[in-house]
């Protein structure tokens, strides 16, 4: 199982890319122009930059919000606690 998750984040990506380029070239010349499958890299080799604006507090919250429910609610859900 664990095999198959590895090829599908490997392979994935790339077969994505390959179909947005099929169906859309401009728009993905454009997408590609200022991202990257890696994380960071678009932003470490200048292409794009990180303005923490555009994610907004909401999120950063909701993200907080569900990392302290599931770190609580860890042994309830999935039978093995993280925190004892």
């Amino acid at each position: 199982m664990f095999g198959a998750f590895l090829v599908l984040g490997l392979v994935g990506p790339h077969s994505i890319d390959a179909k947005r380029r099929k169906n859309d070239p401009d728009g993905w010349a454009r997408v590609a122009a200022v991202t990257s499958n890696l994380p960071f890299a678009a932003v470490l080799t200048g292409r794009t930059r990180i303005s923490l604006g555009e994610i907004g507090w909401w999120r950063t919250a909701a993200a907080a919000l569900v990392y302290v429910a599931l770190l609580i609610g860890h042994g309830w859900i999935f039978g093995a606690p993280v925190l004892n």
